[in-house]
């Protein structure tokens, strides 16, 4: 009896076609949709920049440009070097008449109106100079004949919205002035508050807001992510195991946030003056915000991370935190621009403390202020970093 030979075999069944084409099956997609939906759902960072995310911008560029129709009242700083003469008397009357501004008397005797606004943070002034009355009274009566009469006004660079706002209510009082006949008054260009010789610019404001956008994002998202990926993987079981302590290892991702804080604050400076030629002044009291700022966001990033039963819903917490102080507290959008209903509330948060201490060093050379904004910020870091490593577990309960 012969064998069959071992290279032959039965027929195998043939495969069907990989489907490449034909006809469209609305079942297949839908059950597909249904499929990809759920996986979709299952994700809270995807539903939070999908649904909630926009909602959350909406709602606070709503608030920002919500009195961007009818101008608010800004705060004027009123320098009246002729504050005896009627004439001048009712150009300041005059001026608060037009309901644009709010008027604050600075006295004739602190000489310098820019550097004085400057030590204090002022945005808008105007200054109105010695015999303005006389000679505007004498010129519109025809008693004298010459040039008009200038009033300076000074203005913030950064907040146009409010520089605009004054402009229109010293030129409205002027018009009071100017109606019954040839000019006899005017606003010279505006100049730029600043306490040094030179004009600042724009970016000399916005480079302050980046620094501090920098400080917020860097330390607190990537101690945000490390502590809930670490709780994850239990890695920080791990790590329970060896000598490290807890303070020990949130103080070495500080120490990383510090010189990367450093590199990114060098990084802004430099490019700031190389690139658009920003007069900014780096003295040594910035070194404390740039210390303490990282200090405060790490650990509230660590606080989030810790609190957070799941890596996905630390990444959305940090991001409810993030993104409305980014926008309320001055890093893109000056805080004197929103309504006044909101100005309240864009100072609660801790990033404006940190922006309105590096401007007031960098910009205004408003050593008090500073102060007082590193004061907050002292507090603030040391209660979060006691409560990070208070709170923190190596193991889970």
């Amino acid at each position: 009896m012969t064998l069959p030979s071992s290279s032959t075999s039965a027929p195998s069944t043939p495969r069907p076609p990989a489907r490449s084409g034909g006809p469209l099956n609305p079942g297949r997609v839908w059950a597909d949709f249904v499929v990809y939906a759920r996986s979709y759902m299952r994700s809270p960072e995807a539903v939070f920049f999908t649904l909630l995310f926009p909602f959350i911008l909406v709602l606070m560029f709503g608030a920002i440009f919500s009195g961007s129709t009818a101008p608010s009242s800004v705060p004027l700083y009123v320098q009246n070097q002729d504050s005896t003469n009627a004439t001048t008397l009712a150009f300041y009357h005059a001026l608060s008449e037009t309901g644009l501004v709010t008027l604050h008397n600075v006295s004739a005797s602190v000489g310098n109106m820019s550097l004085y606004m400057s030590q204090h943070s002022y945005s808008n002034g105007l200054v109105i100079p010695p015999g303005f009355g006389e000679e505007v009274w004498n010129l519109t009566k025809g008693h004298q004949s010459g040039a008009p009469v200038p009033v300076r006004i000074y203005i913030n660079p950064f907040d146009q919205t409010s520089a605009g706002i004054v402009e229109q209510a010293v030129q409205l009082a002027l018009t009071h002035f100017n109606q019954q006949g040839p000019p006899v008054a005017y606003a010279l260009p505006p100049s730029a508050v600043s306490s040094q010789s030179f004009q600042p610019k724009t970016i000399d404001y916005e480079v302050p807001g980046l620094i501090g956008f920098a400080i917020l994002m860097n330390p607190m998202f990537a101690m945000v992510n490390v502590t809930a990926e670490y709780k994850k993987e239990k890695l920080f079981k791990a790590l329970s195991l060896t000598p490290l302590t807890k303070g020990e290892w949130l103080l070495s991702k500080i120490l990383w946030n510090w010189a990367m804080t450093f590199l990114s604050a060098a990084i802004l400076f430099a490019t700031g003056v190389a690139v658009y030629g920003a007069h900014v002044i780096v003295g040594p009291l910035i070194l404390p915000f740039l210390i303490l700022g990282p200090l405060f966001f790490a650990s509230l990033g660590m606080l989030i991370g810790t609190l957070s039963k799941k890596a996905e819903t630390a990444g959305i917490i940090g991001n409810l935190f993030a993104f409305p102080m980014m926008f309320l507290s001055g890093a893109f959008i000056p805080v004197s621009v929103m309504p006044g209903w909101l100005q309240p509330y864009a100072r609660v948060w801790p990033l404006y403390y940190v922006i309105d201490g590096i401007q007031a060093v960098s910009v205004f050379s408003n050593t008090a202020q500073a102060l007082f904004d590193l004061a907050l910020i002292t507090i603030m870091a040391a209660l979060s970093f006691v409560a990070a490593v208070l709170l923190f577990r190596w193991r889970e309960e």
